[in-house]
């Protein structure tokens, strides 16, 4: 899946791992050395909340904590029916999501935004940032 050629084949997998909430097929997008960034905006807006970068490492002991960017991306720690990426996603099929340049899938601005950025390392398409604005 993450060793695709195709940007479009690494996307669509990338979505369905989100879908099935993988955290095993979201890690194989991860670069094992260089650090990814997640950009939080405000919702309704095109301001920047936060922006953190995320090791493979950090990525791992969130998901295994099940804490901090498990629970955003993946949801359900908080005891809170509230906003998660993933759900956005179940909404945002590939056919949904616009390519944009550098290597960018973004979702129609109408929506919010939602973006993945990829970086080819050696021959593989990673994830070199997400962008997500949350209510």
């Amino acid at each position: 899946a993450a060793r695709a050629d195709d940007l479009d084949s690494a996307m669509q997998s990338y979505l369905m791992a989100i879908q099935s909430l993988s955290t095993v097929d979201f890690l194989r997008f991860v670069s094992d050395s260089e650090p990814w960034s997640y950009i939080s905006y405000k919702a309704g807006s095109s301001k920047i909340v936060s922006t953190t970068e995320h090791t493979k490492k950090q990525t791992e002991d969130s998901f295994a904590r099940r804490d901090g960017f498990y629970s955003a991306i993946f949801g359900g720690t908080d005891g809170k029916d509230g906003y998660r990426y993933s759900k956005r996603v179940v909404h945002h099929p590939f056919f949904k999501w616009v390519r944009a340049e550098n290597n960018t899938y973004r979702i129609p601005s109408a929506d919010g935004i939602s973006f993945v950025m990829w970086q080819k390392e050696k021959g593989v398409w990673r994830i070199h940032a997400l962008g997500d604005d949350a209510p």
